[in-house]
């Protein structure tokens, strides 16, 4: 038996029904070693309510928190619950989310800088040996994410969990299978307790895409390797919980030039002239609002507007 905990941590926005199909899919693979935090982002649908009455008959061991509570929480007899649900009382996006449980899960004082963390998007499922791939990595440091195939069509791979950065362009693209990785998937991102004290917490100012990004950047500058762990995978249903629409390429492109302007501030200019084309782009196809959201993008980079986005 291997002697480490995994922490998996899931963040909820308005997905519970996704959320509670990679739950069980968890489930199904009955790790011992497992612990599982879910966040819910201030849903504005019924999440919290599914969320809470599966978290009630599923989990005897089950706890459930309110944000502004789990700092002092660290228990007197030193149990920790199987299954603990985080309920925002604002919605602080991808980074925001999962800082939220790697903050609960510090705090608690029940996991050591050998124990491993996995960050899992609400839209995947994870197969048999996925979990216990992740938990016999072996390195001090890392951060690792899996083969990805599609949901729905399940011998299609999207990716090997890994990606390249076009430094000049800003394109992206999967990396090949032995190919090392500028950035692996966040949807399915592992590391460890001692990666985390490390490099800190995920970059929040990007509320969305491309924080997973910033975060594996800046471990390889610090000697941190970037593992792709291909015999096993995880199903995803790919951009369920966000979409493709305006608000997806508004954060897309917008966080684009935040991540460019930090670590490849000469590409910037470069990095204008491709989302011009695409502005075009998708006009020429009447994707009005996709071009919309790419126009706000770039338009909040330069008045420095970051984080969250109201479009209500």
């Amino acid at each position: 038996m291997l002697n480490r905990k995994l922490a998996i941590i899931i963040v909820n926005y308005n997905c519970a029904t996704d959320t509670v199909e990679c739950l069980n899919s968890l489930y199904k693979v009955n790790l011992e070693q497992a612990y599982f935090t879910i966040v819910d982002n201030n849903s504005s649908d019924n999440s919290v309510e599914l969320l809470t009455d599966h978290i009630e008959k599923k989990c005897r061991s089950g706890k459930i928190h309110d944000s502004n509570s789990i700092i002092d929480l660290k228990s007197k007899d030193d149990t920790f619950s199987k299954i603990n649900f985080i309920k925002s009382d604002k919605n602080l996006g991808f980074a925001g989310g999962n800082n939220l449980a790697l903050d609960f899960l510090l705090t608690s004082g029940y996991f050591s800088t050998k124990d491993h963390i996995l960050l899992l998007n609400p839209d995947t499922i994870v197969t048999k040996n996925t979990l216990r791939s992740f938990l016999e990595i072996k390195n001090n440091s890392f951060i690792a994410s899996c083969t990805i195939k599609s949901y729905q069509h399940p011998k299609t791979i999207l990716s090997y969990g890994g990606y390249k950065i076009n430094k000049f362009f800003g394109l992206i693209r999967p990396s090949g299978k032995t190919e090392e990785p500028d950035y692996v998937y966040g949807g399915a991102l592992a590391t460890n307790f001692h990666t985390i004290n490390k490099l800190g917490r995920l970059p929040s100012e990007y509320f969305l895409y491309w924080e997973e990004t910033d975060f594996c950047t800046k471990a390889k500058k610090t000697g941190i390797p970037l593992l792709l762990i291909n015999n096993t995978f995880i199903l995803d249903k790919v951009g369920q919980s966000t979409g493709r629409g305006k608000l997806a390429n508004y954060y897309f492109v917008r966080n684009s030039f935040l991540f460019f302007k930090k670590y490849y501030p000469r590409s910037v200019f470069t990095l204008f002239i491709t989302n011009t084309l695409r502005i075009f782009h998708k006009l020429v196809k009447g994707d009005y609002e996709s071009a919309k959201g790419m126009f706000l993008g770039i338009t909040d980079y330069l008045k420095s507007n970051y984080g969250y986005k109201d479009f209500s």
